[in-house]
């Protein structure tokens, strides 16, 4: 069920972005004191006499490697917004893929069975350090070289659908649902709060010629219009849920030849609609510089089929989810930037309306794919 990659050639041309933001992770001072890092190590009985070194995945939380008395490991020090029913949800899951075998990181535990420890108003967990593998994205491929690397991704990601689609996880995730016949813990209300929040403060008229303020002000209306109908729409389809990734991009996928795929950070993983990731994986394997490739989105669903096939009906509903989320985290990012976050919030929010416009703009995309996709 898992694929096994197979390698004729090991990648040995870096790409040029990733080799700059490489040398500028290395640069990166330690956000955390050496010593509380020991201290965490010793929560979980392990002790390290080498050099603590940042693992190089400093993000939404961050990571540091260490050299322990029983190998490497991988120290993470979650995002301070993080809650204990999230992190208990991801690490449910995370025990089930282990004990069913698939290849994704490991839990280390402490001397009681806990998989996580909190220090101050923080949690860590500790994980297995995957040897020896390696993140194609970080390469440059022939176009059959980048082309194989999103089949063997799409059949991953199938695979774990399909190894988790009867699995009920402990705790919950804001983003999901409560359960396999009820309702997302956020629903639209919770968007259009936000949303009803930003034109207020767009409107104010210290900032009324702000540029970003104006633009999403105007576009407001149409926001909530769109995502009215995008709820109704889905609520009423319900779409198959899963256990899903929640991140499905290049940047959390682990090769190494011989073996199968892994697949990496869990942290937003949940119960959704396997079309949330299918979305998602459009987003991240597919973008091109004036939109997306449909050779590449018919790959990558073509692959996915082999293990956990999509039917013609739920195929129907991609474009509508894929506006549907797309529309939900502008929304977001545009609170984020009226809340005084910074202006690239306002980057991200315009990315995301600009999905929303290029799937309205491409409806015969969508519906070559469900003939190309349904007939393979």
């Amino acid at each position: 069920m898992h694929p096994q990659f197979i390698a004729a050639k090991l990648p040995s041309i870096p790409r040029p972005d990733r080799l700059i933001r490489k040398i500028n992770d290395k640069r990166n001072k330690s956000k955390i004191d050496e010593a509380f890092l020991l201290e965490i190590l010793s929560g979980f009985d392990l002790s390290t006499s080498a050099q603590i070194q940042i693992s190089g995945t400093i993000g939404r939380s961050d990571n540091y490697f260490v050299h322990t008395d029983t190998g490497r490991k991988i120290i993470k020090q979650y995002i301070a917004s993080a809650n204990l029913d999230e992190i208990s949800q991801e690490h449910s899951i995370l025990q089930y893929l282990a004990q069913v075998d698939f290849p994704s990181p490991r839990l280390v535990t402490t001397r009681d069975g806990c998989t996580y420890i909190q220090r101050e108003d923080r949690y860590y967990a500790i994980f297995e350090y995957l040897e020896g593998y390696f993140q194609y994205h970080n390469y440059l491929y022939l176009p059959s070289q980048a082309s194989a690397f999103i089949e063997y991704s799409a059949k991953a990601l199938s695979s774990m659908h399909y190894v988790l689609k009867d699995f009920i996880p402990q705790g919950s995730n804001p983003n999901g649902f409560r359960s396999k016949d009820s309702t997302r813990w956020r629903e639209i209300g919770w968007f259009l709060e936000k949303l009803h929040g930003c034109t207020l403060v767009s409107q104010k008229p210290e900032i009324e010629t702000n540029e970003a303020h104006v633009r999403f002000l105007k576009l407001a209306p149409w926001m909530e219009d769109l995502l009215h109908k995008l709820d109704s729409t889905l609520t009423e389809r319900d779409p198959l849920r899963v256990i899903i990734h929640g991140d499905y991009g290049p940047y959390n996928l682990f090769f190494k030849p011989g073996c199968p795929v892994a697949i990496l950070d869990f942290e937003l993983a949940r119960l959704d609609w396997r079309l949330t990731d299918l979305a998602h994986s459009m987003y991240t394997f597919c973008k091109s510089r004036f939109g997306f490739h449909p050779q590449k989105m018919r790959l990558f669903l073509q692959a996915y089929n082999t293990n956990f096939p999509i039917n013609r009906d739920e195929l129907q509903l991609l474009p509508l989810v894929w506006q549907f989320l797309s529309l939900r985290r502008a929304i977001v990012c545009w609170y984020n930037f009226c809340n005084g976050r910074g202006s690239r919030w306002t980057d991200e929010a315009q990315r995301r309306l600009d999905i929303v416009t290029w799937v309205n703009d491409h409806p015969r995309v969508f519906s070559n794919l469900e003939e190309e996709v349904q007939s393979r």
